[in-house]
């Protein structure tokens, strides 16, 4: 036999099987185009004529609407729900959507929009069931309560098809879990036991009609009887004529005054209201809260009301710099409660800028209030003011140092030359202690320093030595000039 034919058939047969590709049905690849969202293949294959509600497995379940519900692509569900998706082929469809997690690297807010989306689609739609068990016991009514999401507890119960009594698996219903006051009431709302419809009892025929004065005999003393029955009865309390009326006085409605009708608007944020209000010719910087003593722009400030801030400071008569009683600006107000956006818009205005560095009673710009907590909010807040005022916020940089300054002590050459050969009349109180110029030492290092020299140059271990205490003099001149210094 040729050698050729001989390799040919040889290489044929030792092909692995796993090299031939099966050819994939049109169902396949329309399950598969589902699992990419690719909702553009979806239609096209549809149009082609692919069954939507094709199942790959019967054990497994999976067809193109429980796919796209478990990698929680929303809009492909919705997409398959419109072309007539029955989600009734998998009871579970709903826990699935129930289980999907945020992909790597997505943003947690935009991964519960899409995932709230996607149960909004599968709860509105009719033959979704509602009632099914997640991984732990739960359903769907139960979870949704656990995580106090109001919205999704009323779309489930008011579709009628939850089972509002239905536990878990620690033998709890959904109201058990309940902390919201609203979902509390909705779920005793629709948890309480309908009554059951008695049965009729056949109607026997009635009796032939009496007598005017009999039946009108029979239904006195049948009213008395009972009347008789309740406690505290007297036959005379109903003979007594009754008191005259006494029309009581109705309320008069009382009008607001301007500092009142502010007050309301700014809790409320009415900017329409403040706008009319300022139109109208009222001057704001002397209206008052009568309780807290605060003008309007400072009440604006206390609650972070910013719409009402940037409308008040719109208007070029109103002061921003004024005071109250603590001596505070609405810049300091708003600064002490963190409201970051309402200093920016308060350090817009020229007015606040030029007088950034005003203090209260006690002293403290509004820096040193931002500086006081050093987190969250305040961290920019404290940024924004130091750069506006020019790197200078706080009132201890600005003021200078009150205390006296120690003079240097007046000592012989030698006693420098024998502390240390560098030190001369003009060595810093640094370099007397050990240091560098360019160092930087802190306050235990500078302590511990003047510890070592003063025990060694005491003039309690140096009896009849002189220059020892003239040392002893410098080293303590020298802790005292850089501890007042600090």
């Amino acid at each position: 036999m040729n050698i050729r034919l001989l390799s040919a058939i040889f290489f044929c047969f030792s092909l692995p099987i796993t090299s031939m590709e099966m050819p994939v049905s049109r169902e396949q690849e329309f399950l598969q185009a589902v699992a990419n969202n690719d909702i553009a293949k979806v239609e096209l294959l549809l149009f082609l004529g692919v069954n939507p509600n094709f199942f790959s497995r019967q054990d497994r379940g999976d067809f193109s609407l429980a796919i796209a519900a478990v990698n929680g692509y929303a809009d492909m569900v919705s997409f398959l729900l419109n072309v007539n998706v029955d989600p009734a082929l998998d009871e579970n469809i709903l826990c699935k959507a129930y289980s999907i997690r945020p992909q790597l690297n997505e943003n947690p807010y935009m991964f519960f929009q899409r995932r709230d989306k996607l149960l909004k689609l599968l709860i509105s739609h009719p033959r979704t069931n509602l009632n099914c068990k997640l991984w732990d016991g739960t359903t769907p009514l139960i979870k949704a309560t656990q995580m106090g999401d109001f919205g999704q507890v009323y779309a489930l119960i008011s579709t009628g098809r939850v089972n509002a009594m239905a536990v878990d698996s620690f033998n709890k219903i959904a109201l058990q879990y309940a902390r919201d006051p609203n979902i509390q009431n909705v779920l005793k709302y629709f948890s309480q036991p309908t009554a059951t419809p008695k049965r009729k009892v056949p109607e026997e025929p009635s009796p032939a009609p009496k007598k005017a004065k009999e039946r009108k005999k029979e239904t006195y003393y049948s009213s008395k009887e009972m009347l008789k029955n309740i406690p505290g009865y007297s036959e005379t309390a109903f003979t007594q004529e009754p008191a005259p009326s006494v029309a009581q006085p109705q309320p008069v409605s009382r009008m607001k005054s301007i500092p009142e009708r502010f007050s309301a608007a700014i809790s409320s944020n009415d900017v329409n209201a403040i706008r009319q209000l300022l139109m109208a010719g009222n001057d704001v910087n002397t209206i008052v809260n009568a309780k807290s003593g605060q003008t309007v722009l400072m009440q604006a400030a206390s609650i972070n009301a910013l719409p009402v801030v940037n409308e008040l400071l719109t208007n070029g008569s109103i002061n921003p710099n004024q005071k109250n009683i603590e001596g505070e600006t609405a810049l300091m107000i708003a600064t002490r409660i963190g409201a970051g956006e309402v200093v920016y818009r308060l350090l817009q205005d020229p007015r606040v800028r030029e007088n950034i560095n005003l203090e209260n009673n006690q002293g403290l710009t509004a820096f040193d209030i931002a500086n006081e907590k050093q987190y969250g909010p305040w961290l920019p807040i404290g940024k924004m003011l130091l750069d506006v005022g020019g790197g200078i916020g706080s009132s201890a940089e600005r003021k200078p140092i009150s205390k006296p300054q120690i003079e240097r002590p007046a000592i012989s050459n030698a006693a420098y030359a024998r502390l240390s050969s560098t030190l001369t009349r003009e060595s810093m109180p640094l370099e007397i202690l050990g240091f560098k110029k360019e160092d930087i030492p802190t306050q235990d290092q500078i302590r511990k320093a003047y510890r070592m020299l003063s025990l060694k140059w005491h003039p309690d271990k140096n009896p009849g030595d002189p220059e020892a205490a003239d040392v002893f003099k410098l080293v303590s001149w020298a802790y005292n000039a850089l501890t007042q210094t600090q």
